[in-house]
């Protein structure tokens, strides 16, 4: 399919034509699956050079300015210098050298912006961009400062893919630029088939796991189940594998070979699998009959096939059931939407007539209804639709359409509230605008935007376990639409928010079925809301829901009666009083007296637990009923704890604590525990904070350097050759002034294409925790492939998985060929600078030094300008260039001790002292940073957003880099990141918390 290049009007015109063009979707900035409409693959000769991008041309940015200008639903949220300032400030994420200032108004409009990098800057007046063709122009002139000053960042292209993402995101949050990659990957997804083997497959302890095998798919069919472990893909090890890089090479084409080594518990190796690919057709829809002749769906998704396999569905349940069906169950449950076209003949297989929805654009001056159609409906079938908070898009357009209608019972929770139209226009690239253009009205013009659709039954789950109580949900956890930035309204919507659910229950969460459910994913299991709808439809025949909720009264009052029960026995084996409250509102009035503390005190340090408890006295007249309370903080570990105090008469008193186990990598912050109290009838019925301090524990710092040892099952040359095996050896020693906990190291491949030097074969190593100042030694063990001579770049990470500090270092490994070894040489080496020899861990300039040999060093070996040089616990390597052969008579005396060499490890950042709250809208944050290497620069984030930027480019700074920035600080919880740059790659972080109180 073409681009898509029409005005608005026309695009309107052409619904009908293009609905299979139509897609709605939760924004891949938010989640999104990013899988909802398919284009045709574009050539080779028609994409886009990267190589020597010209950033002034705009060639992506102009294309989306044009979709914007004709065709975007709502002109009056297009503001050309809030797309400016917007889109500079993401630029500035992407570009660490690159530092935008941004002067606004009174109302927040950008009116000037300075653009600075390094010690270059420019200032632009922003009060004559009035339009988006004035903006364009404004983009160049910034674009060209740009690129004339960059001194590191080299990736032109992301630079504009940021500022279109940077402009769009003042629009709406689901208008998107398309990276080619994810919209490669959302086309595949929709078509609903691909060339693989049929697994779903996830990173899970560091190891490839299968999670789900496709029913009748090549992995199925040859017995793989969920929790294998792939090891290896081809002649590829997956230790520590990008997921992206196992997915790529698991698909291809169909009828080609893919060989595969999988690890089940209980077997002692693993086992080899050749698989033939195939056409992977991925099933959205799910279907089981279950007792009385109740039909049960799961539409998991909208992609192209949905409908057809509904009907199919359909069919194979109306002969199960030898006469057709009672009734059917539409579970729309974590269903995220989908293409428009599918959701609208699924909503019109069950209506007969009247609007399904409706399309609206351009400032709501544009409509375009769907009609249902009367053939084929199945219009006399009960029906309930099963909903949560994940059912989006077109999920609700098909909820919206039945409820309006009066046509089925929407059971569960309310859901998203994404009621907005998107449309995709590639790029000669093959990255793709997507773009909102409409928003859809449900029949009756009502809008869901960020509103939801209310279930006509809402159900609340709760769960009691001995972790812990969610009985009630906090206002931390709501979510959908209305929560994302910039989220869309709609006049219509004030309907769907006076909305309220007729009939309402909670339930007790069965966790041993829960469990079930997350072990089998494959099978359709029936859950308390299945069971509850298959009860609802042996209590009714009719098929309209106001027919529905009229017979099946009798039925909820005994599922909510039983439920309370099981409820209330849970409470009370946990010693609390939950009964129902009174029929009749007291005579008296109780009154909460309440203390509230942590444990064990004001500061506490990471690591450790804390207790929240709180204590209630009851000092009116007349009994509390479900008391409870619920913590609310900025700090989200201590936000949404619930205490449960039950009934609490007159004169007595309860006591609830919770226990809440702070991580080892939590920082230094200080905030207020808000403790929110209500009963029975939901009334607030009083609130107690108390001040929580935590004290972050001392950072560990690794420093790492690596040596290749090939003499275990290599040729032990100290060279790596075409198919040797051999280990990497990391020594690894803290630095810093805290100990470290569990140290994990990893090596893994990191070719920039497809073609990976060596297969790991032990590349996860754990080590004891390291006091400040130990060091440990790690091996990584792998083979070198048999196809490829060179430099082969590898990755070598260090991790504390507890603390979470980490370091990595790149390595480049020489491999020669199989024919190429050490020539035998005997020599006596000085260094011609310095005291001491330098050993590297290969023969290369930018390997790291290992050793040191005192005096001199003996050689024993050549290879090229290098010399090979024992060490006793391998070998080093010294450049021919850095010393000097001597005679035997002239080696001094004592000299030639090899020692070995610490690493140095990376910068290390120190920040004057700060106190964690203020009122100050800013604060002066000082420090220096110190190290081995040259830093590059200094970068300051707060909340993400960057506010300093130092360049240790000149002289002026050298070794003695310090700073002193203003740092801005905005109302609440500040988290400041201090970044040190050696280069793009390597860098040292400190971050602080600051808490700026009103």
């Amino acid at each position: 399919m073409k681009s898509i290049q029409r005005t608005l009007p026309k695009t309107f015109l052409a619904l009908t034509a293009l609905l299979g063009a139509f897609y709605l979707s939760i924004s891949l900035r938010y989640g999104d699956p990013g899988w909802r409409l398919a284009f045709e693959p574009r050539t080779a000769e028609a994409r886009g050079a990267i190589d020597g991008y010209d950033l002034g041309s705009l060639s992506i940015l102009n294309r989306a300015v044009i979709h914007i200008k004709e065709n975007y639903v709502d002109p009056a949220r297009v503001n050309e210098r809030k797309m400016l300032g917007a889109a500079m400030e993401e630029v500035q994420r992407a570009v660490a050298e690159l530092l935008v200032e941004v002067e606004r108004d009174g109302e927040g409009v950008p009116h000037a912006l300075t653009v600075r990098i390094d010690d270059q800057s420019r200032r632009f007046d922003l009060t004559d961009v009035g339009n988006l063709w004035k903006m364009s122009f404004k983009f160049k002139d910034i674009f060209r400062f740009v690129e004339d000053n960059l001194r590191h960042h080299t990736r032109l292209r992301d630079i504009e893919y940021a500022a279109i993402n940077g402009m769009l995101s003042t629009l709406d949050p689901h208008s998107v630029l398309l990276r080619p990659e994810d919209y490669r990957e959302m086309k595949l997804s929709t078509r609903g088939k691909f060339g693989g083997l049929g697994i779903v497959i996830s990173i899970r302890d560091g190891q490839l796991t299968i999670v789900n095998p496709i029913e009748d798919t090549p992995a199925s069919r040859a017995g793989l189940r969920a929790g294998d472990r792939i090891t290896q893909i081809g002649q590829d090890s997956t230790v520590n594998m990008a997921l992206s890089d196992a997915v790529d090479l698991l698909r291809g084409a169909p009828d080609t070979e893919a060989v595969i080594w999988v690890m089940r518990d209980g077997w002692k190796k693993a086992r080899k699998y050749a698989l033939t690919r195939a056409d992977i057709k991925v099933k959205s829809v799910a279907s089981k009959m279950l007792p009385d002749k109740i039909g049960l769906v799961r539409l998991r998704n909208f992609q192209n096939t949905t409908f057809d396999e509904l009907e199919a569905a359909m069919r194979r349940l109306n002969r199960k059931a030898r006469g057709g069906m009672k009734g059917l169950i539409i579970d729309l449950r974590g269903n995220p939407g989908g293409l428009l076209d599918q959701a609208i003949k699924i909503a019109d297989l069950f209506i007969r007539s009247g609007p399904l929805v409706t399309t609206v654009g351009f400032g709501d001056r544009m409509r375009e209804p769907k009609m249902a159609t009367r053939a084929g409906t199945e219009a006399d079938l009960p029906l309930i639709v099963l909903t949560d908070a994940q059912s989006a898009s077109a999920s609700e357009i098909v909820a919206g359409a039945l409820k309006n209608h009066h046509r089925a019972l929407i059971v569960g929770k309310r859901t998203f509230g994404k009621g907005s139209v998107q449309i995709i226009y590639d790029n000669k690239d093959d990255s793709a605008l997507k773009l909102t253009i409409a928003q859809y009205l449900t029949p009756g013009d009502v809008s869901i935007q960020s509103v939801g659709i209310t279930p006509d039954l809402e159900t609340r789950t709760v769960v009691i376990t001995d972790e812990g109580t969610d009985l009630f949900e906090s206002e931390d956890e709501q979510g959908g639409e209305v929560s994302l930035p910039e989220h869309l309204e709609h006049a219509q919507a004030e309907v769907s928010k006076a909305a309220k659910p007729r009939l309402s229950l909670e339930y007790l969460r069965d966790e041993a079925l829960q469990q079930r459910i997350e072990d089998n994913p494959n099978d359709l299991i029936a859950d308390f809301e299945i069971d509850l709808a298959h009860d609802l439809l042996v209590a009714t025949r009719e098929a309209n829901a106001d027919g529905m909720l009229a017979d099946i009264g009798g039925a909820v009052d005994r599922v909510r009666t039983d439920e309370q029960a099981r409820i209330a026995e849970a409470l009370n084996r946990r010693g609390v009083d939950w009964r129902p409250s009174a029929a009749t509102a007291p005579t008296g009035r109780p009154v909460a007296e309440v203390e509230v503390r942590a444990e064990p005190g004001d500061a506490i340090a990471a690591g450790q637990t804390l207790t929240l408890t709180a204590t209630v006295r009851n000092t009116g007249d007349a009994p509390f009923d479900r008391l409870h309370a619920i913590t609310a903080s900025e700090n989200p570990l201590l936000a949404g704890h619930e205490l449960i105090f039950g009934h609490v008469p007159p004169g007595e008193s309860r006591t609830w604590s919770v226990p809440v186990e702070l991580p080892k990598s939590a920082l230094t912050r200080r905030d207020a525990v808000k403790f929110v109290f209500a009963d029975a009838r939901e009334t607030r019925v009083t609130e107690a904070s108390v001040k929580v301090g935590i004290t972050q524990l001392p950072r560990p710092r690794f420093a790492a350097h690596w040596q290749v040892d090939d003499r275990a099952k290599g040729n032990g040359d100290g060279l790596l050759q075409l198919g040797e095996e051999a280990e990497l050896v990391v020594r690894t020693r803290n630095l810093g002034p805290g100990a470290s906990y569990t140290v994990l190291g990893t090596l893994r491949n990191d070719e920039t294409d497809d073609l990976r030097g060596i297969y790991i074969r032990r590349g996860r190593v754990e080590s004891e925790g390291l006091a400040p100042g130990d060091a440990t030694e790690m091996r990584m063990g792998f083979k070198v492939k048999a196809e490829k001579a060179g430099e082969i770049p590898v990755q070598v990470g260090i991790y504390d998985t507890e603390i979470r500090e980490s370091t990595t270092e790149k390595a480049s490994l020489v491999v020669v060929d199989r024919g190429e070894t050490v020539t035998a040489v005997e020599a006596r080496l000085a260094p011609k600078l310095g005291a001491d020899v330098e050993l590297r861990g290969m023969p290369r300039a930018d390997a790291p030094i290992v050793a040191r040999s005192a005096g001199h060093a003996a050689a024993d070996g050549r290879f090229g300008d290098w010399y090979r040089v024992p060490t006793g616990s391998g070998f080093g390597w010294v450049a021919a260039e850095a010393v000097t052969p001597l005679t035997a008579d002239a080696a001094p005396a004592g000299s030639g001790a090899v020692t070995v060499v610490e690493p140095n490890g990376p910068p290390v950042i120190e920040l004057a002292d700060s106190a964690p709250e203020t009122r100050a809208r800013a604060m002066t944050l000082a420090g220096a940073v110190s190290g081995p290497r040259a830093v590059q620069d200094l970068l300051i984030y707060v909340n993400d957003r960057k506010v300093y930027f130092q360049s240790n480019a000149g002289p002026k700074l050298g070794d003695d880099f310090r700073f002193k920035a203003e740092v801005p600080l905005e109302e609440g919880v500040n988290r400041i990141t201090v970044v040190a740059r050696e280069d793009e790659d390597y860098a040292s972080r400190r971050t602080l918390i600051i808490n700026r109180m009103p």
